[in-house]
């Protein structure tokens, strides 16, 4: 019930071109669409055709590491991505619970959707919001690439392991970079104990 409420309150922002969530509507909101992902987003053409192009790079560099081929998915069931104004807008659609939510995933059978803040498809080291979208849909490609359930350390580690990637001007793509952006959780978070991190039921 949940994800349908949030589906509708995103078509009806997308219909009033964001402007159900502060100030006036401004540029049209353009959709960009590709093999994987379904993109809709208040941006230029340019920048929007370049993120697709990012994400489906992201997607084959992951399909080469791991060996794994994810069937091409029908156009219903591609991964839709809406790209809002900023966290704030996100935590608004994401509702209860959400204070330091900086983007989220929905996995549903009829077309996964994920919500992120303003993305920068440049070249170069990637933004948070980027990271964040990079996480969930490794994710969406671990579980659809896997037959077996996988404990979550593998889970949540080999997500964190792809998102830190990094886009190239000339097509390249890096992968499992150093996870810069959860410095402060690993210094300041309470010590975990291995044996805790590995148990298969965590």
């Amino acid at each position: 019930m949940r994800l349908k409420r949030m589906a509708a309150a995103v078509a009806a922002a997308l219909a009033l071109g964001a402007g159900s969530w502060a100030g006036p509507a401004q540029a049209a909101w353009l959709e960009a669409s590709s093999e994987h992902f379904v993109i809709y987003a208040n941006d230029t053409d340019k920048d929007i055709t370049r993120f697709a192009q990012q994400l489906e790079r992201y997607h084959a560099g992951m399909a080469l590491v791991l060996g794994r081929a994810v069937a091409k998915p029908s156009p219903s069931n591609r991964v839709t991505v809406y790209v809002v104004r900023n966290e704030r807008e996100v935590r608004a659609l994401y509702g209860e619970g959400s204070k330091y939510l900086n983007g989220f995933y929905v996995p549903r059978a009829g077309g996964s959707l994920a919500i992120v803040p303003a993305v920068q498809a440049g070249n170069g080291p990637i933004t948070l919001s980027m990271v964040v979208l990079l996480n969930e849909y490794a994710h969406h490609f671990l579980i659809a690439s896997n037959s077996m359930p996988m404990p979550r350390w593998f889970s949540e580690g080999g997500a964190e392991f792809f998102a830190s990637s990094q886009f190239e001007a000339d097509g390249g793509l890096w992968l499992g970079r150093p996870a810069n952006h959860r410095a402060g959780e690993l210094y300041y978070a309470r010590d975990v104990k291995a044996a805790d991190l590995l148990d298969p039921t965590e």
